[in-house]
């Protein structure tokens, strides 16, 4: 087995490895991820004589904050290696001596399933979970195996005006991104959550094209609720949603998501991923009612120096400072949010 790094000619033929798994494994990430927040990609590949039998996106992650450390995928859900058994071995034993070369204190690894045997020093936190929902071949039969309380609240929003507008990567506009981010970033404050840059989501939609798409909904002409999603194979995750809390009373979100299911059922896809969520919590409990299963994710560390920081604005250590964030003006938060997520994974 040979792992070598990859290189801008290997671009193709790691998509066509990864096209039927998470998107979070793409190779477009490690260009969005560079040109938006300047982590160095490190991506392995493992081959043999058949080809390609393994991948492992990895990031240099330096903060300020927190320490160099190694990260696959920093900013998604999903990552890790992917592969035989034996490659996705030789290539996270490969990847702890870049680490050790790099001297960053722990690496990270976003998987879905579980690796823990392959660690000597090893530490999985199994504290999230992606709900996913089955979808059916046509909309028709999906909205008829809702609740009759989730059918009445979506079709509120609608009742009151609410319009759906999608731009896909390869159409999309400034006004897609702004609209996107005028929600996302309000959330985000709300949330008490330094929000990303802009340019996270041009990219995206940039890179991924036609597999990357922006929903809106507007209630009264203005953005209520915004989701940006990417499709691999034929799953289709919502990588990014928010809506405001002004519209609560309407649900412009339960708008937004029904319109990106039919999107996915009309075009085939057979997964809808809602994200990632802490069990039992309350967006878990708000996947679940559309009738999406957990799948469990198992984020494996590997520590060299100490205990891996626990980055989550709830820990308690961060109440205060999540406190104060949501009390700054809308305006200050969008110029120093950017600058800060970029020491956050």
């Amino acid at each position: 087995m040979k792992i070598r790094q990859v290189e801008s000619s290997d671009r193709d033929a790691w998509n066509d490895f990864v096209s039927e798994t998470h998107h979070a494994l793409r190779y477009e990430w490690s260009e969005i991820i560079e040109k938006t927040f300047s982590h160095k990609p490190l991506y392995l590949i493992a081959e043999n004589e058949k080809g390609i039998a393994g991948i492992l996106p990895l990031f240099l992650f330096k903060s300020s904050l927190f320490g160099k450390s190694m990260i696959s995928v920093p900013y998604l859900n999903a990552g890790g290696a992917f592969g035989s058994p034996e490659a996705c071995i030789e290539l996270l034993t490969r990847s702890i001596a870049i680490a050790s070369n790099h001297k960053v204190k722990y690496l990270e690894f976003r998987h879905q399933a579980n690796f823990a045997e392959c660690f000597s020093k090893k530490t999985v936190r199994q504290h999230k979970v992606s709900m996913e929902l089955r979808l059916t071949e046509d909309e028709q039969t999906m909205f008829s195996s809702f609740p009759a309380k989730l059918r009445s609240q979506i079709r509120r929003p609608l009742k009151e005006g609410a319009e759906l507008q999608t731009w896909q990567g390869h159409n999309s506009c400034s006004q897609a991104i702004d609209d996107f981010y005028t929600v996302f970033s309000e959330n985000m404050r709300d949330l008490g959550t330094p929000v990303y840059p802009k340019k996270l989501f041009s990219q995206t939609m940039k890179q991924f094209g036609k597999n990357a798409a922006i929903t809106v909904c507007y209630l009264d002409k203005q953005p209520a609720a915004a989701g940006l999603t990417v499709t691999n194979g034929h799953s289709r995750e919502i990588v990014w949603a928010s809506s405001l809390k002004k519209f609560n009373r309407q649900s412009p979100n339960m708008a937004l998501y029904w319109e990106i299911i039919r999107q996915a059922i009309l075009s085939k896809d057979k997964i809808f991923d809602f994200g990632r969520s802490s069990p039992d919590g309350g967006t878990y409990k708000f996947k679940q009612q559309w009738g999406a299963f957990p799948v469990q994710l198992n984020w494996h560390y590997h520590s060299f120096s100490g205990d891996i920081p626990d980055v989550n604005p709830k820990n308690s250590k961060y109440e205060y400072i999540v406190r104060m964030w949501q009390r700054l003006p809308l305006p200050l938060a969008n110029i120093v949010g950017p600058l800060l997520s970029q020491h956050l994974p």
